[in-house]
Order: C-alpha cells, then sequence, then structure tokens
C-alpha cells in the first residue's frame, strides 16, 4: 500500500471534517465536503462548491502528461495526483524500507517460502523495491481485484498463500489470502481483515508467526493421528 492509500486516509479524514467556512464548533473557517466517492484501488472524488475534486492515481485524475516531468525527476518515488477544478498538483513519495525489510525477506526464502511483492504502485518504484529486497517475483500496476484473482489462482494450485498488507488496497486480499499479517500501522480496514497484526516495527515477527503456526500445526497433527491410532496387541 501505500503512500496513495495514506493520502487518500487523509483526506477523506480531512473531507469529513470539512476543508471551508464557517460551520465548525471546531474549526469556525471550515464545512464539510459532501458527496465522497471512493473508487477501489484509484482515489477519492467529491464535489466542492460545484469543483471536482480528486485525489489519488495519476490516470484517475487525469495527469498522465503533467506526471511524465516529475516521474524523470523521481523515477523511484510514488507519485499521488490532487485536483481541485483547474488547480491541480502530483506528489511524489519516497517509501523507506523497514530495517529488517531484506533480512526477513531473505530468512523466508532460506525457509523455502516464494516471496512476491504485489503492487498497485508503478513499475520502476515496484521494480526499486524488488530489486533492494531480493525478491524476483514482483507485479505493478496490481488492482486490489488483481490482487485477489492472483491468491485464488495460487489456492487453486494448491499453495496456501499468506499475505502481508497495511493499505485500504489491500484489505480485500488480506481476507481472500489464507492466512494474512498487517502491521499495527496499517489502515484501520486493513487490521480488520487480518488473522494477526504486528505490534512493533520489524517484520521479522512475520516469519517467527509462520514457524509458531507450523508447529502448532505440526504439534495439532500429531496429536489427531494419536488419537485415531489403532490399538495393536
Amino acid at each position: 500500500m501505500s503512500s496513495q492509500g495514506a493520502v487518500a486516509s487523509l483526506l477523506f479524514h480531512g473531507a469529513n471534517v470539512g476543508v471551508r467556512k464557517h460551520e465548525s464548533a471546531l474549526a469556525p473557517d471550515v464545512i464539510p465536503i459532501s458527496s465522497i466517492r471512493e473508487v477501489s484501488g484509484e482515489g477519492l472524488s467529491a464535489i466542492d462548491d460545484g469543483r471536482l475534486m480528486k485525489l489519488g492515481s495519476i490516470a484517475f485524475c487525469g495527469l498522465e502528461e503533467k506526471a511524465k516531468s516529475v516521474a524523470a525527476r523521481f523515477p523511484e518515488a510514488s507519485l499521488v495526483g490532487f485536483v481541485d477544478g483547474e488547480t491541480s498538483t502530483i506528489f511524489a513519495f519516497a517509501q523507506p524500507f523497514r530495517e529488517d525489510a531484506a533480512s526477513t525477506v531473505a530468512s523466508l526464502q532460506m525457509a523455502a517460502y516464494p516471496v512476491e511483492i504485489l503492487s498497485g504502485d508503478r513499475e520502476s518504484a515496484v521494480r526499486r523495491a524488488a530489486e533492494t529486497l531480493g525478491i524476483k517475483q514482483w507485479r505493478a500496476g496490481v488492482s486490489p481485484a488483481g490482487k485477489v484473482a492472483h491468491l485464488e489462482a495460487l489456492k487453486q494450485k494448491g499453495s496456501r498463500p499468506l499475505m502481508i498488507g497495511d493499505g485500504l488496497n489491500d484489505a480485500a486480499a488480506l481476507s481472500a489470502a489464507h492466512a494474512s499479517i498487517s502491521p499495527a500501522s496499517a489502515t484501520h480496514l486493513a487490521q480488520m481483515q487480518a488473522d494477526f497484526l504486528l505490534l512493533g516495527e520489524k517484520l521479522g515477527a512475520s516469519l517467527f508467526t509462520l514457524r509458531l503456526c507450523k508447529k502448532l500445526f505440526d504439534s495439532s497433527s500429531m496429536q489427531h493421528l494419536a488419537a485415531h491410532r489403532p490399538c495393536c496387541r
């Protein structure tokens, strides 16, 4: 998820609080924006005083041409567009990796867990993340429905995929996965769909969770087998 989800969440909250004049007890210079609409995987739109406002992907905001120069200046950044009537802005976000992200990925791969990235972000940003973390399988520009479809395809092949995500656009995939993990810093919707929450800043707890679940599963299987073993005389 993602910077886009974080900014969209902020605008959604801010829009519900309000952004304009004279009708709020907490901020007398603001009034609420109405008619907010969310387009899954793309962004938010609203009408304020007859002006169309949008926040989300570059394509959703119709800023492809304007984004070219920003993308060239920040080739590895995540880009988010904002439109307010005739005014538009493009935000470029650098997304730092968690301290133990690379080591956690390496440990998962050494333990024979295939790791891949499913992201709605643009290709250059996802490629940079994959190369930095040593992940060979990655997909960019994936919609929320596309993430779910990929997980369902893995399950059809007999895999039991674990999804780790933190954004609004990850919620459906977190629910669709065989098991899912979300950090405590994730959006509320992502946390609600996840099976486990990481309370710290490090991703290594996900590997610990996998190992613990495997031990519990193996122990439960052995107990089940012992309970159904025929008596031998």
